[in-house]
């Protein structure tokens, strides 16, 4: 059985059924669009912190007399939905992808390179991730379709408190970020969207599991005229803006845990939607007011 270590360690079309031929990275016209969130960063009035963030290069370096492509992060950082946005751009890290399937990262203020990625797996290997701390199975092997080329696609299975199941993608990396940080109770990254130089806009990657998280969350009773449960079920930390007809934003609430209530009986009679925003998707729900 092969064994790797990695530093740390979507659903666009059906899952094919057969392996492809490997796709390289393209990191000269990457995008990596990420969500990041951390529930204990933040917390009392000023609520959850979190980021929107994205990967692109920044040229190309040498360092060891080995030719790397520079990778900026770009974005902004906010510490709850009703407090200011601090944007941010800055150096990442150095990639290099290898002829054997690797892909190899120089980490800011530091002069060696660490394994980010190996894609010489076959259902059954393990890989090493985050430090030496946690051994994961490749548990699944298939094939998706992202930005016009069909990618193989990596289920690794974590025995700890991930709660999205994490995918290594070829040409791409993982749904829990380039540069992952791997999704626990209170924090995690999410892969939002991805682009390349055949694939403009950028093109959304979620897991497998997301279309099952968007059926999940549920609004009851509905209809109602007075107290609205909402109900998001696995989830640590989540908004919920409700507004009329005409797009009037008349409530908004950070909740923590699976299951909130909203108090309706203030609201007039009619058609809300009530757009719940989780750390990686957002699903807008129709509820009546009677």
């Amino acid at each position: 059985m092969k064994y790797t270590t990695l530093f740390l360690a979507l659903c666009l079309a059906a899952p094919l059924s057969a392996q492809v031929s490997y796709v390289p990275f393209e990191f000269g016209s990457g995008i990596w669009r990420e969500s990041y969130y951390d529930g204990t960063a933040g917390g009392g009035s000023q609520g959850v912190y979190t980021e929107e963030y994205q990967y692109t290069t920044g040229g190309d370096t040498i360092i060891n007399s080995t030719l790397y492509v520079k990778i900026i992060i770009s974005g902004y950082l906010q510490y709850g939905n009703m407090s200011p946005k601090y944007y941010y751009s800055s150096y990442a890290g150095a990639l290099r992808e290898t002829n054997n399937r690797e892909v190899m990262l120089v980490a800011p203020n530091q002069s060696s390179e660490t394994l980010l990625y190996d894609f010489n797996m076959n259902t059954g290997d393990t890989i090493q991730v985050c430090g030496d701390t946690e051994v994961v199975t490749v548990q699944q092997i298939d094939t998706v379709e992202i930005c016009g080329k069909a990618r193989n696609r990596y289920l690794l299975n974590f025995s700890n408190g991930i709660l999205t199941p994490p995918y290594l993608i070829e040409g791409i990396g993982s749904t829990h970020g380039l540069i992952p940080r791997w999704e626990y109770f209170e924090s995690g990254a999410q892969l939002i969207c991805y682009s390349d130089a055949g694939c403009t806009p950028c093109e959304t990657v979620s897991s497998l599991n997301a279309p099952t998280a968007a059926e999940a969350v549920r609004l009851y009773p509905n209809p109602s005229a007075g107290d609205l449960t909402l109900e998001c079920p696995g989830e640590a930390f989540w908004f919920a803006e409700t507004f009329d007809l005409q797009g009037n934003k008349i409530t908004e609430s950070s909740f923590s845990g699976g299951k909130a209530t909203l108090n309706t009986s203030a609201w007039p009679p009619g058609v809300y939607l009530i757009r719940i925003r989780l750390h990686h998707m957002e699903v807008v729900k129709k509820f009546i007011r009677d």
